[in-house]
């Protein structure tokens, strides 16, 4: 890292004059001004000179005097005042602004000065400062819906994520949510990712496609992150509100964000995001690639077995174990003998059987035998089935049957790792009783748990290495129900939260504290991790391998999904076979787009689409294309992909070139330029058709780009370049 790249120029040196006064700090060809104070007041590229606002702001808190600047070492500035709010509370915030080779990170550390408090940390970049204007300027973040409404859309209502939007055509104003919208006691708000108004990865884009410009402000994954929401105004002031951290003494909040400039194109910001933080992208072992597919949520292997000449044939490769086989929700593999039989709880939709350890490795072998992989069913936040509240009096006599009795069992080993819905949340510290209240009860009677307990994380990390040691011809798990992380657990202590005015644990901490030990155990064994990730953020999707979306038919998680699984593998829901209506061509290209595999239509799915004729046809139809996105990874070159006309189409990397799913078209030939992608002149084009037609295509290169001219039908083909 050269030198040269970094300076800081101190335009005026005497602290604490004039908010005139201004401080430069510079990274290549990005310079930003700053106040004495530390606010943003403008930025300069080779390309762009705009006067914008940037600060960070306590809601509710005033800047007490005195600021202290500070020049360090490799061109580093910092800042650093106090703020107090009417309550009395105080908080030193030191702001610092560090150049590096990608662009300048804009680093908050706040420090309580008293008691433990919190209040939104707003951290604000205004676009249109007031010499400044928002013409023909966009905006844009991996959403749900472009258009940031609160609406709860149907299955039906799909819109393009990859759309920036002109800011002067927003509503007033806009909010989105992290995820999920953020959980409360007294809140109504859904645990499904369907509103039009979330977003999936911390970061904001503004563009200026006269100039070919683009700025995007991305936080850091690596930072321990909460609750966030993301605002916007139609003059072009975003903020990004970080919600219930821990303001003390004793551990100071740090929060980075980088400011990073690229081209006018959504791509440049997800670009740098990628390529800064590989691993909440990218599988953790390459197995996850090769068993990609269109998958199923099932308990028949032996009829999808019968039929696998059939299920091939619409890229079919994955069954998420539906067979609730266990003994009771959460006892997964039970410490007996492998042939020692239990009764299966049979939950509401399905009648019991007798059941072994040995059947759950015969049935994952089979399904490999056929060409196909096992995952089986994993849940860290629920356990138990038809569990009593309060607790009965124990039953079982004998510790070595205790795993038999959910009551028990749950109750005497997990009790301390229990959810309790308060009576009264907003109670006094000291009204224990009006806080703890009861156990919040979830599926079939199960209770919802907080896996940073460390006997429910022993207990689950247990449960992971018997899978592995008993079940070795499934190929991993896949974890139900993170929709979950959006609570908080009152009897727990993480350190770093604050919620209902106490110390806390929140749900996304001990996620992330699970997953270490618990990817650790899978993939040294080479088996995957996916998940249900209905808490659509990405910081959680660290050491997982890809995603089993249980709302993807739902335009909008469908979206989020594919933003979260940009370079790994994702399948979404298929409900039923009206999910296809009225369009099927159209549904099916929603989801090659956006390189997700939908939920194949096979015998014994739970909830999901069962064998017909019509969606039996147009997903055989469909796997030819399907086929070919297996081992996608998104391509976030600049300008990397055009179409003229009237289409849509995105550019994929996989394993043997490119692939271009060309969709939506309405005209019957379609041009598309392929750009700033390496050895293009060295490129077989061929198309790929529902049915399975295959045709060459015309390819010429032009200025070190490949101008292809491809046919269409039905709509859609799926471009291969190798």
């Amino acid at each position: 890292m050269k030198a040269k790249l970094f300076c800081i120029s101190l335009l005026l040196t005497t602290i604490g004059c004039s908010e005139k006064e201004t401080y430069r700090v510079s990274s290549g060809k990005l310079s930003i001004e700053l106040t004495h104070s530390g606010e943003i007041v403008g930025f300069k590229t080779d390309k762009v000179s705009r006067p914008i606002r940037g600060f960070i702001r306590l809601a509710g808190c005033r800047d007490e005097e005195g600021i202290t600047v500070r020049k360090q070492a490799k061109g580093i500035l910092e800042f650093s005042r106090t703020v107090k709010n009417q309550s009395g509370n105080q908080a030193r915030i030191t702001e610092r602004f560090i150049p590096n080779h990608t662009g300048i990170r804009w680093e908050a550390e706040i420090t309580g000065l008293d008691a433990p408090w919190t209040t939104p940390i707003q951290r604000i970049l205004d676009y249109n400062s007031p010499d400044s204007v928002t013409e023909n300027v966009k905006f844009w973040t991996a959403w749900s819906d472009p258009a940031c409404s609160d609406d709860m859309p149907g299955t039906e209502k799909w819109t393009d994520p990859l759309s920036p939007q002109d800011i002067s055509q927003l509503s007033d104003s806009v909010k989105l949510y992290y995820g999920l919208v953020p959980f409360d006691f007294n809140s109504t708000s859904s645990n499904t990712p369907m509103a039009a108004n979330l977003f999936c990865i911390p970061m904001l884009s503004f563009l200026q496609p006269d100039s070919d410009f683009g700025i995007t402000l991305a936080q850091a994954l690596t930072d321990t992150l909460l609750d966030i929401t993301l605002s916007l105004t139609k003059t072009g002031e975003a903020t990004l509100e970080y919600l219930n951290h821990r303001i003390s003494k004793n551990s100071p909040i740090i929060l980075r964000a980088d400011i990073v400039t690229h081209e006018a194109d959504w791509r440049g910001g997800l670009r740098y995001v990628t390529e800064t933080y590989p691993e909440y992208f990218e599988p953790v072992i390459p197995i996850a690639h090769e068993i990609a597919g269109t998958a199923s949520y099932s308990n028949a292997m032996d009829k999808i077995c019968d039929n696998a000449e059939k299920y091939h044939k619409m890229s079919y490769r994955i069954n998420w174990q539906a067979s609730y086989d266990f003994p009771w929700f959460g006892m997964y593999i039970p410490p007996v003998a492998d042939d020692v039989e239990w009764t299966t709880f049979g939950h509401s939709s399905g009648g019991t059987r007798q059941y072994t350890i040995k059947k759950y490795e015969e049935e994952a072998a089979m399904m490999k035998k056929h060409g196909f992989y096992t995952l089986n069913y994993f849940n860290v936040a629920e356990m138990g089935t038809y569990i009593k509240i309060p607790a009965p009096p124990r039953t079982t006599k004998n510790d070595n049957d205790l795993w038999k009795n959910g009551n028990d069992f749950v109750y005497e080993k997990l009790g301390d790792a229990i959810l309790m819905q308060p009576i009264n949340p907003d109670a006094a510290k000291g009204n224990q009783a009006d806080y703890e209240g009861k156990p919040h009860p979830s599926w079939e009677g199960s209770l919802v748990m907080d896996c940073g307990v460390p006997s429910y994380r022993d207990f689950l990390l247990e449960q992971a290495r018997l899978h592995i040691e008993k079940v070795p011809s499934a190929v991993g798990i896949c974890i139900d129900r993170l929709d979950w992380l959006r609570y908080y657990n009152l009897r727990g202590d993480d350190g770093v939260s604050w919620f209902h005015n106490r110390p806390s644990r929140s749900f996304v901490v001990a996620w992330n504290e699970l997953l270490e030990p618990l990817g650790k155990i899978m993939h040294d064994a080479n088996k995957v991790i996916y998940a249900n990730n209905l808490d659509k953020r990405i910081d959680a999707l660290k050491n997982l391998d890809g995603i089993y979306d249980e709302y993807g038919d739902h335009g909008t998680a469908l979206n989020l999904t594919a933003f979260c699984t940009l370079k790994c593998p994702a399948i979404g829901w298929t409900r039923s076979e009206k999910d296809l209506q009225p369009d099927p061509d159209a549904y099916f290209q929603k989801f090659i787009y956006l390189g997700v595999y939908p939920t194949a239509p096979l015998d014994g799915n739970d909830h999901t689409i069962r064998p017909n004729a019509i969606a039996d046809k147009y997903f055989t139809d469909y796997g030819p294309l399907m086929d070919a996105m297996r081992g996608k990874q998104w391509v976030l070159q600049p300008h990397c992909i055009e179409v003229k006309g009237d289409a849509k189409a995105n550019l994929f990397a996989v394993p043997d070139g490119y692939i271009i799913p060309i969709c939506f078209a309405k005209a019957e030939t379609v041009e598309v330029l392929v750009r700033n992608v390496e050895g293009l002149e060295n490129r077989k084009a061929e198309a790929i058709y529902p049915g399975g037609k295959t045709v060459a295509i015309q390819a010429r290169c032009e200025n070190k780009t490949l101008v292809l001219q491809v046919p269409i039908e039905r709509g859609t083909a799926m471009v291969t370049l190798k």
